[in-house]
């Protein structure tokens, strides 16, 4: 019976540190996004220079910006002539590879 609590210790003790050692792995894998400028519920300009800021982990990225939900093709730093009213802006970080994404952030804004 002993012998059995021993095995069972040392089986949930490997259990334990093979979690914790896939969490450490995908955490340094991931690449995290932030949306600096503008802000949530900010009024903007129709063209407005877009900030952000990348987490590098251990992935390469590729970062594609969405207005609305449509992909806004070449826009990394700025957006220019938006339509007045509510928009959703929305960035992606992708692996180069393009075929997972790693991280995103979203903000809402209002052209005036």
């Amino acid at each position: 019976m002993k012998s059995i609590f021993s095995v069972s210790i040392f089986i949930v003790t490997i259990l334990i540190f093979m979690t914790a050692l896939a969490t450490e792995i995908l955490e340094k894998e991931q690449s995290l996004i932030t949306i600096i400028s503008p802000k949530n519920g900010e009024v903007v300009a129709p063209s407005f220079e877009l900030t952000h800021q990348v987490q590098h982990g251990l992935a390469p990225h590729t970062i594609h910006v969405f207005l609305d939900g449509d992909y806004q093709k070449g826009a990394t730093s700025s957006l220019k002539h938006l339509q007045a009213g509510p928009h959703e802006l929305m960035i992606k970080i992708s692996t180069d590879e393009q075929d997972s994404l790693v991280g995103w952030d979203r903000v809402n804004i209002t052209v005036k």
